[in-house]
């Protein structure tokens, strides 16, 4: 049921708006996360992050054609600080994800292990 409730809100709100419906919310959730998790607001570009529902437009972050997933996740020498919170595995679609040169520790990666389209994951020099 809770599925066909989120399908019914992301309908709604495309023949209300007229738009297409944004990330699902744990999408979103699961970035903002990330951004409280690593001291987003010291990050060296932060471009947009916080401002909802524009998820896609967030520095870093490439969605699909439709803007119904997150398919890369690139912050690389972004002084990203502390840890990757769990909360990552709602990425389900994540197929690139690029961190390295940041100072990104006690990051338990078998997290990461359940994100199964995961093709790329370059965490070097953290």
């Amino acid at each position: 049921m809770e599925g066909l409730g989120w399908m019914l809100v992301m309908l709604t709100m495309v023949f209300v708006t007229g738009r297409r419906a944004s990330l699902p919310s744990e999408e979103s959730l699961a970035l903002y996360e990330l951004y409280l998790a690593t001291g987003g607001e010291t990050w060296v570009n932060n471009e947009l992050w916080g401002s909802l529902p524009r998820t896609c437009e967030w520095y870093g972050v490439t969605c699909s054609d439709s803007n119904a997933t997150v398919l890369r996740l690139e912050l690389e020498n972004n002084n990203l600080r502390g840890t990757i919170p769990t909360s990552v595995v709602y990425l389900s679609n994540l197929t690139y994800l690029k961190l390295d040169y940041n100072s990104i520790s006690n990051t338990d990666i078998t997290s990461l292990s359940s994100l199964r389209k995961l093709e790329y994951l370059n965490l070097s020099y953290n």
